[in-house]
């Protein structure tokens, strides 16, 4: 019986979830992101990444890498695994200079229930340090769900550092899909200030630009 085009090609194509992720801290250049999974995730990322972006930083679990998993046993998702990202937080605030934290995990680990959310929240009041989930209601997701996630959970940590006020002449703009640190993406920025300058106004704020998270 002949496949339709949908389901046919869906699957393949579309970006998954832990994409979107990557895509996020690989956007931010002092971002750290703890994936709660097994070595599955390395090997997602060095796919994701090979042919993609020759300047990407996340390198799982390297001494200089921006992805940090916990490797987890599969029976861990039964069993739960906050320890595991706690211990991994505190490893990274000790070793890395760290601007904010991003954690996200396989769809597993989803389905187990156990809150990345509420681990969030313990992990700031834990360290102060911004902390952001990836969160997903379903696992029927792709990386637009975890761009869109993580994009909203960056939003409020600023917010909740500082009382967000207009100011006349200033613009951010928010949901760029920064999605390599390469030509093609830098000149986009490039552009995008240009355009911003013909009309007079002073860009305060880019996301996702390949900037700190000061920035």
């Amino acid at each position: 019986q002949p496949m339709t085009a949908s389901r046919d090609f869906a699957l393949r194509t579309t970006p998954t979830f832990m994409a979107g992720s990557l895509l996020v801290a690989n956007a931010i250049s002092d971002s750290v992101l703890i994936y709660r999974g097994s070595s599955c995730v390395a090997e997602h990322v060095a796919q994701t990444f090979q042919f993609h972006d020759f300047a990407h930083g996340l390198s799982p679990n390297r001494d200089n890498g921006r992805v940090v998993l916990t490797m987890d046993p599969d029976t861990a998702s039964v069993m739960g695994t906050s320890d595991a990202v706690e211990l991994a937080a505190e490893w990274v605030l000790k070793n890395r200079r760290v601007g904010v934290l991003l954690l996200s995990e396989l769809c597993r680990y989803t389905l187990m229930g156990e809150s990345l959310e509420g681990l969030a929240g313990r992990l700031r009041a834990m360290t102060g340090q911004a902390c952001v989930p990836a969160l997903a209601g379903t696992i029927e997701r792709d990386f637009t769900g975890a761009f869109s996630s993580l994009s909203k959970g960056l939003a409020e940590a600023v917010v909740s550092e500082a009382e967000a006020r207009p100011t006349e002449g200033k613009v951010a703009v928010i949901g760029y899909l920064f999605s390599r640190n390469e030509g093609d993406a830098k000149g986009d920025i490039l552009e995008l200030r240009r355009m911003l300058e013909a009309l007079d106004l002073d860009l305060c704020s880019l996301w996702f630009c390949g900037g700190r998270w000061e920035d």
